[in-house]
């Protein structure tokens, strides 16, 4: 999608994308991520996602990328956090303590910003995207990755034909054929969420099935 388009939902208000709660396939399969207290973890298009503070209380650093600085804004000013901004020619950096978050292109950050990384969670990223963008979004997000850096992606299958998107509907064989050249793929869950259906087809004709998935970018032996 077009920078313009995001910019225009954040403006608008139209972020049915945003969650009033910590997304429960996060809190039900972190414990699949491995990691350490201290540990980083990446949140790709984060918005003004509350995941991350769930993350933070775990005991974890938080690096996140959003385009809307209008979404970092909400997020500092909803939740009370006084970030230091400082920027470059690429992003707008707003830091507090154990959390990052850079304002700017996904297709923009580098592999030494993601150096420190051990896992990433990836909502509302990957169903972002149309199809075109999709295998360039994955083949960034292998480039800037960490070897064996462990990924908890979700995503939703429905009707693609009620609504233009996004989010997007991922069929199960798109996960092998973005993501199998570089990540392990495992897949963790699969349910329907009953009330997204109801929500995304409008007259709740069509269901909604969530999937969670364990992907682990392949490279030096752990």
């Amino acid at each position: 999608m077009e920078a313009s388009f995001w910019h225009q939902r954040w403006k608008e208000g139209q972020i049915g994308f945003h969650q009033q709660q910590v997304n429960p396939f996060l809190q039900k399969w972190l414990a699949k991520l491995e990691l350490q207290q201290g540990d980083e973890v990446f949140v790709p298009l984060c918005g003004k996602s509350l995941d991350m503070l769930w993350l933070l209380e775990q005991g974890y650093r938080v690096i996140g990328v959003e385009l809307s600085e209008l979404a970092l804004s909400d997020f500092a000013r909803e939740n009370q956090v006084d970030f230091v901004t400082e920027e470059d020619d690429l992003f707008k950096y707003y830091q507090h303590k154990d959390i990052q978050l850079l304002c700017g292109n996904f297709f923009h950050i580098q592999a030494q910003q993601l150096a420190k990384v051990k896992a990433v969670f990836d909502r509302a990223s990957f169903i972002a995207f149309p199809p075109k963008m999709r295998q360039d979004y994955v083949e960034h997000m292998a480039k800037i990755l960490p070897d064996n850096c462990k990924v908890l992606l979700v995503t939703m299958e429905y009707p693609q034909g009620m609504i233009p998107g996004p989010p997007f509907s991922i069929q199960e064989e798109e996960i092998y054929l973005c993501y199998g050249s570089d990540f392990q793929i495992e897949l963790l869950q699969t349910s329907v969420n009953p009330a997204m259906g109801k929500r995304l087809t409008e007259q709740g004709k069509g269901e909604v099935i969530e999937k969670a998935w364990l992907l682990q970018k392949t490279g030096a032996e752990k």
